[in-house]
C-alpha cells in the first residue's frame, strides 16, 4: 500500500525556531500549538515520552491562509484609517 507521504514532492522540514520566525511568534508558542494539535506538524519521538516537532513551510502557509479566510475582518483600504496609520508610523 502506498503512503500519502509518497505522493508529495520532497520538502525539507524546519524546526520550531524557523516556524516561529515564519509565523511571527515565539518558538515556545509554536511548540505548544504543535503539541496541542493546533498547528500541522510531524512529531519525532525523543525517547522520553516527549516529541520534537518539525514543520513543512507549505503546511504552515496553508494554516495561515486558513486563518485569514476564517477570520472575516473588515478591510480598511481607502479609508481615513489607512491615512492615520501612515501618519502614526511614517517608516511603515
Amino acid at each position: 500500500m502506498k503512503s500519502v507521504e509518497a505522493d508529495r514532492p520532497y520538502e525539507p522540514l524546519i524546526k520550531s525556531e524557523k516556524a516561529a520566525e515564519f509565523l511571527g511568534c515565539a518558538p515556545l508558542t509554536v511548540r505548544r500549538m504543535a503539541r496541542d494539535g493546533r498547528l500541522p506538524s510531524i512529531p519525532f519521538p525523543r525517547g522520553n515520552g516527549k516529541f520534537q516537532h518539525r514543520f513543512r513551510l507549505s503546511e504552515l502557509q496553508a494554516y495561515v491562509e486558513s486563518l485569514s479566510q476564517s477570520y472575516n475582518r473588515p478591510t480598511c483600504q481607502g479609508t481615513d484609517f489607512d491615512a492615520q496609520k501612515r501618519n502614526d508610523n511614517p517608516g511603515a
